[in-house]
């Protein structure tokens, strides 16, 4: 295998979820219950999307200002999310040495969650918009 110009870290965990996608795929080609193929391609979909991130990230956590450039996003942006419990020190992001860092697979992870529900809550905020008078 060609290691390019990825970290052994990179390396080491695209190997660790390619042994778990071969692990499950073989699981479930020896029995699978029917109807738990769902599951197990969302399975195999969590683990491809770590896959991914492994290997477009070479590192997981980031300053904030490397992160606001890598991005665009903004520093307030990032404060006010944390200021909302959006995101949480340890997960998203953390102080250390008296710096911000922002972990990239997390928010990430953070944005696609978000955006899956955006429907519903556009789809909500139409609901409970007071109807207008109908005109005759």
């Amino acid at each position: 295998m060609s290691r390019g110009c990825a970290s052994d870290a990179s390396i080491d965990a695209i190997e660790q979820h390619l042994r778990a996608a071969a692990e499950l795929i073989a699981a479930c080609q020896a029995s699978t219950p029917a109807g738990s193929n769902a599951e197990v391609i969302g399975r195999l979909d969590q683990i491809l999307a770590k896959l991914g991130a492994a290997a477009e990230y070479p590192v997981t956590w980031v300053e904030l200002e490397k992160y606001v450039e890598i991005t665009g996003d903004s520093v307030d942006a990032v404060q006010a999310r944390r200021r909302a419990g959006k995101w949480l020190d340890g997960k998203q992001c953390k102080i250390a040495d008296g710096r911000l860092w922002i972990d990239l697979r997390a928010a990430q992870a953070w944005v696609e969650e978000w955006d899956s529900g955006s429907a519903m809550r556009a789809n909500l905020a139409l609901i409970r918009q007071p109807k207008s008078p109908s005109k005759k």
